[in-house]
């Protein structure tokens, strides 16, 4: 299994609900899609008292079953239409060592991130994904939670999960 991340910097003052009534109008639609195991809709307002963020960020997540399905949603009408709107953006490629009950429930509502330097392997309160960046020996750790997460910590984002696909 892989995960596969890209996010986008929106200015500070950027209106936020225009990404939420995007997740809103097309997150429905990779539901169903080949290879993918599920999408993560994430993003951070600055302006969240409950979801502490230093910036505006649309940062979907995603968990695929295979490389061809990732080859085929990055070759798409759909991607290319974000990356024509925001900008081609980098995609970080994860290698998924664990993925424990991760979006099990309907949308627990948010979403912590955590990127540390591969040595550093202890996770931390038992993270749902747990994926490695062996080209930049990183390693990536997501928790899912039903509230706002605490204030984040070093190397920590939190996000609101806007809404989640199933392949």
């Amino acid at each position: 299994m892989l995960a596969t991340q890209y996010s986008f910097t929106l200015p500070a003052d950027y209106n936020m609900e225009r990404i939420e009534q995007r997740i809103r109008a097309n997150g429905h639609r990779l539901d169903g899609f080949e290879g993918l195991a599920m999408k993560l809709y994430l993003y951070a307002r600055k302006d969240d008292p409950e979801c502490a963020s230093e910036l505006n960020l649309y940062a979907p997540l995603y968990l695929w079953r295979n490389v061809t399905g990732i080859n085929r949603f990055l070759k798409s009408e759909g991607f290319a239409a974000l990356s024509a709107h925001f900008g081609r953006p980098r995609v970080d490629v994860w290698l998924v060592e664990q993925a424990t009950e991760l979006g099990r429930e309907e949308n627990p509502g948010f979403a912590s991130r955590r990127i540390i330097p591969y040595e550093s392997t202890l996770a931390s309160n038992g993270p749902q994904l747990v994926a490695n960046d062996y080209s930049d020996w990183r390693r990536l750790e997501v928790t899912l939670a039903n509230r706002p997460p605490a204030t984040p910590a070093d190397a920590v984002q939190n996000y609101r999960i806007g809404y989640i696909a199933r392949g």
